[in-house]
């Protein structure tokens, strides 16, 4: 399924989780130096091609982020994908998640401006938190409890459910 086309295995998420302030954490602008908007042409990061092209969609795999796919555009970077919970800074509202100091149910009452969906194939659901111009979000697809996967980048990209598919 997704998880195949995008090259991520599923990876306990409890192992994943670190207060590791070295760590590179996802924003809705950006991950590391992967800026969401930027053309690959004027990155200067050396990549692999993940995926075949499927309406000018594909996936990459940037050498200095070996655990996270990154969704291309019509030659932009639009969205990454990861399984690795260290990715969440400690100021996100998806740490409470992670470390499971909230309940979906406490998380919802918390964070009223995320928005909750639920899962198209899993038992779960999506959580999006958006920018405040509404153009980028970070989307993370809860599952049994547990965040599952975590995609940040520009609307309406970081929002489809199949990737490029």
């Amino acid at each position: 399924m997704i998880f195949i086309c995008l090259g991520i295995s599923h990876i306990s998420a409890a192992n994943h989780l670190t207060n590791n302030t070295d760590t590179l954490k996802v924003h809705h602008d950006h991950f590391g130096s992967i800026k969401f908007g930027e053309r690959l042409t004027d990155t200067q990061l050396a990549f692999t091609i993940q995926s075949t092209l499927v309406n000018e969609c594909q996936y990459i795999r940037f050498d200095d982020y070996p655990n996270v796919s990154v969704m291309v555009v019509n030659h932009v970077i639009e969205r990454i994908d990861t399984d690795q919970l260290n990715v969440i800074d400690k100021e996100s509202p998806f740490y409470e998640l992670a470390s499971h100091s909230l309940s979906l149910a406490d998380f919802s009452k918390k964070y009223p401006d995320i928005e909750i969906a639920p899962h198209e194939y899993e038992n779960g659901v999506y959580l999006r938190w958006y920018n405040s111009s509404k153009t980028k979000a970070i989307v993370v697809d809860y599952i049994n409890d547990n965040i599952d996967i975590i995609k940040a980048g520009r609307v309406p990209s970081v929002l489809y459910i199949e990737g490029c598919a």
